[in-house]
């Protein structure tokens, strides 16, 4: 059923929710980052802290990047944006994610193609990851359409049972695919406001992965927002266990895993309601 009945309350909706979705990033990450500090007995960093970055970052200089590097990391924020809006306005999730990929495919001409950050999961080639995680997220949209025959979020979310009973292993891969790309860094070219808007747009684009797998396990809009809450504090919390799982047999075999599970998914779905 669709919680917002009138289009007035939807964009105030849409609006509250473009709002908070850095505001609760930022908190998560000052929480992670003072919580991390405690732990390894340093000096604890105040909560607001990624606030002061960023508004550290708008009142710098901006670097040496390109007209194209801004037209881009322009067009991603808005890209990201818009996609999110369709989510929350219950529109069609294909248009959705189709956006999704345009602001990804704009945050690689924004960073190039070079090797980023110290990390071997952060070394991986930009556009490499993309091409990777990708067919994955559309693998996801294409196991809601056959579960509820169309790619509506109010029909997804009007479902006497959430979603995720169906597509389990879909819904981890697409947990995955958020997680590997909360990873992902500016290239180190970006300065000063490029760099706040690159980090803005990598948010709102990461919020659309956790609310459409809100959607995924949630019969209500408020349910999936509240769902992609607590995923996004998940994916801070897991930064901090990664030195305690065997992270190089992920590293190796993690999208096989990945894959293979996806199939498996697809494959029950397909006999289920085609054959």
């Amino acid at each position: 059923m669709a919680i917002i009945s009138n289009e007035s309350a939807k964009l105030v909706m849409v609006l509250l929710v473009v709002v908070a979705t850095p505001v609760v990033s930022g908190l998560f990450a000052g929480l992670a980052r003072r919580m991390r500090l405690r732990r390894d007995g340093g000096m604890e960093a105040a909560i607001m802290q990624p606030f002061y970055d960023f508004n550290h970052l708008i009142r710098q200089q901006a670097g040496p990047a390109g007209n194209t590097a801004q037209f881009a990391i322009l067009l991603q924020l808005a890209f990201s944006l818009l996609a999110l809006a369709l989510i929350v306005l219950q529109r069609n999730l294909l248009s959705a994610l189709l956006l999704q990929s345009f602001s990804g495919l704009m945050a690689i001409a924004a960073n190039g193609v070079r090797p980023v950050g110290e990390d071997s999961l952060r070394r991986t080639n930009p556009l490499k990851l993309f091409l990777t995680y990708q067919p994955l997220v559309l693998m996801a949209a294409a196991g809601c359409g056959l579960a509820t025959g169309g790619f509506g979020i109010d029909a997804m979310l009007g479902l006497s049972r959430p979603l995720i009973v169906e597509l389990p292993l879909l819904w981890l891969s697409l947990l995955y695919v958020a997680y590997i790309s909360s990873l992902q860094e500016p290239d180190k070219a970006l300065r000063g406001p490029l760099l706040a808007v690159e980090r803005l747009a990598g948010c709102f684009r990461i919020a659309n992965l956790l609310m459409f797998a809100g959607v995924v396990a949630s019969d209500s809009l408020i349910m999936a927002g509240l769902v992609a809450v607590l995923l996004g504090y998940g994916l801070v919390v897991a930064e901090d266990l990664r030195s305690k799982l065997h992270w190089r047999l992920m590293a190796a075999w993690g999208w096989e895993f990945v894959y293979f599970a996806c199939a498996i998914n697809l494959s029950w779905l397909y006999i289920k309601y085609l054959l």
